[in-house]
């Protein structure tokens, strides 16, 4: 079975093979000096390496489509006989941008003033929620540019961030991107 390299693996950890990556590397170990063959959805060859030495072997794929792609490979040994193919290592891939997030919630608890909906605090490191894609990792800036805290939203997108100390001013603003699980950033 090909595996996808951690360089390529830019999901939210490096073996939940996701990927923003159109053209991933694979790597393997197979017979010395074998001629690997890397195929997308069991038909379509997109990748040839020759192994090395020890049968290791690093191939990059060209172009997969959007969403799953199912990638297995073949080895042809030195005499000419190739193997079945490997099993198959499901490989996502996501190159969508996911859309810019609400204005972060500033939260009941953190709004001090004379409501809980006027956003006015005195709370110096208050939190904020919100709703993006599920499991993305959300940033929390200040005034557009200071990064103030960071989260990650549960399955449904719920968020909830604090933000590192903030300095007194006659207002501040704050904003969110979120990653999602494929490494893909939002705009603000």
């Amino acid at each position: 079975q090909p595996n996808l390299t951690d360089a390529s693996d830019t999901g939210s950890s490096n073996t939940d093979d996701r990927t923003k990556i159109t053209t991933p590397t694979f790597t393997g170990t197979t017979e010395a000096n074998a001629i690997v063959k890397l195929y997308r959805n069991g038909a379509t060859l997109v990748g040839t390496i020759t192994a090395d030495s020890g049968g290791n072997y690093v191939v990059v794929s060209s172009a997969l489509t959007e969403g799953a792609n199912s990638m297995t490979v073949t080895a042809t040994d030195v005499a000419g006989n190739t193997s079945s193919s490997s099993s198959i290592l499901t490989v996502t891939l996501d190159t969508v941008l996911p859309s810019a997030p609400g204005q972060p919630n500033l939260t009941d608890a953190s709004d001090t003033g004379s409501s809980n909906a006027d956003n006015i605090t005195n709370d110096n490191t208050p939190t904020f929620s919100g709703t993006v894609e599920a499991n993305a990792i959300v940033n929390l800036y200040v005034d557009g540019a200071t990064f103030a805290g960071t989260a990650t939203a549960d399955g449904a997108g719920a968020y909830s961030v604090t933000a590192s100390t903030v300095s007194d001013g006659p207002s501040r603003s704050f904003t969110v991107t979120q990653t999602d699980v494929a490494g893909n950033v939002s705009p603000v």
